[in-house]
This record gives structure tokens, sequence and C-alpha cells, in this order.
């Protein structure tokens, strides 16, 4: 991972009042497997994060909203090396954020990629994924963001040193000159 590029990609936990997130499964990721996936992908050049996230998750669960720290807490940042389509190995750091739905309605905007989309509790995926009937698996990185988003203890594990990201186009958070949210991501016990 030297002098590799890192591409920035966000992904969105959408979680409810009731304890659940927005749970995408996909079985084109690797044929014959269900994947959860979560709502991101890329950031376009000088596409700040936060709209990067709005804007995939209005064309993949079909929810328009403005993100700001009220409503969107980043939870974590994971760097991964992946085989790319013929161009070798490639760097992605993904970001995760955890949004509040405030109500909101998911939409499947994309049925020929996505075979149901549904709200899940974190026990439910778990006991998918534990179970290995129908060969159950988590995209990368998502199921520790998903527990920091639905589990208040899991966020206090982590709190220490997060960050908020640039809204101004800029690239995705460092580690240098972090700062930390206002609050810590919310759960169901959140009040």
């Amino acid at each position: 991972m030297n002098d590799q590029t890192v591409i920035p990609r966000v992904r969105a936990i959408i979680v409810n009042g009731a304890g659940q997130f927005v749970a995408q499964v996909n079985n084109r990721v690797s044929l014959g497997n269900m994947t959860v996936m979560l709502p991101g992908g890329d950031i376009r050049q000088g596409e700040g994060e936060l709209t990067a996230l709005a804007r995939h998750v209005r064309d993949e669960v079909g929810i328009t909203m403005q993100l700001d720290p009220s409503n969107c807490r980043f939870l974590a940042s994971r760097t991964y090396e992946f085989d790319g389509d013929g161009c070798g190995k490639q760097v992605a750091r993904v970001n995760f954020y955890a949004i509040d739905s405030d109500g909101a309605v998911p939409r499947n905007m994309d049925p020929e990629s996505v075979v149901s989309l549904s709200w899940m509790s974190l026990a439910d995926l778990k006991r998918y994924v534990d179970l290995g009937s129908g060969n159950w698996k988590v995209m990368l990185g998502a199921m520790e963001a998903i527990e920091m988003a639905l589990d208040p203890s899991k966020a206090k594990a982590v709190e220490g040193g997060r960050e908020i990201a640039r809204q101004d186009g800029g690239k995705a958070p460092s580690d240098e000159g972090a700062s930390r949210p206002s609050r810590l991501p919310y759960g169901p016990a959140e009040q």
C-alpha cells in the first residue's frame, strides 16, 4: 500500500428508533452467497464525504436528506487492499457513518442487484451469519460498524479520537488533526 492512490469510499448504517438498520441483501457480490451490504460507494472528485453519502443513500435506498452532524455520525474508517478489475492491487479507505432515518421509509432502487432491502436487527444479522444457512456474509468491515451504530456499549469503546468528515470536498478524514464528534453515535437506548 506504499505508493498507491487510496480510493475514498463512504458507507451508511441507516438506523431507526427500533434498533434496526437498513440492510441491502445482494447475491451478485459472490455468486451463491447472500451478502448484506450498506448503501454507499465512491466519492466523486471535489465532492465532500457527507454529500457523497447523501447521494448514495438517495440513489440506492430512495431516502433524500441533508446530512450534517445532527443526524450523521462518523463511526470508523478501514483501509483495504483488493484486486482491481485488471488494474492490479488497489487500496480503498472506507469511512462508515451512522445516519438517523428520521422515520424515512427505504425503497429498493436497484432490484437488479439488490435481492431484498429491509430493516434488520443486529441479532437477526448475527443469527443469519452464524447459522451459515444460505451462505450469508456481511460486506468487509461492516459488522463492526453496524455494532457500533446499534449497540451503545460498542460505540463507547471506540469513542476516542473519532473525526468528523469535511464538507468542503476535502479528502477523507485523516488521523492527523482529527476532531471528535459532539456526541457518541446513537443506539437503540438513546432517548
